[in-house]
């Protein structure tokens, strides 16, 4: 799922996790660097989970924000 901004995002993100009982991850995409976005109240699955997309991510990362 994609959201506009991190405001919505976060709102989405824990209305799915409450709902389905989802883990989500964190990240930003479109700057020069992949951003993770761990929050507090994360369980060490969902940093884990975050940080695996990320490099799955970069290894095609180009890095251009266009």
């Amino acid at each position: 799922m994609l959201a506009p901004d991190p405001g919505a995002g976060n709102i989405l993100a824990r209305d799915v996790e409450y709902r389905a009982g989802a883990a989500r991850a964190g990240i930003v995409i479109g700057a020069k660097v992949l951003l993770l976005l761990p929050w507090r109240s994360d369980p060490p699955a969902a940093r884990l989970i975050s940080a695996a997309i990320a490099v799955l991510l970069s290894q095609n990362w180009n890095g251009d924000a266009k």
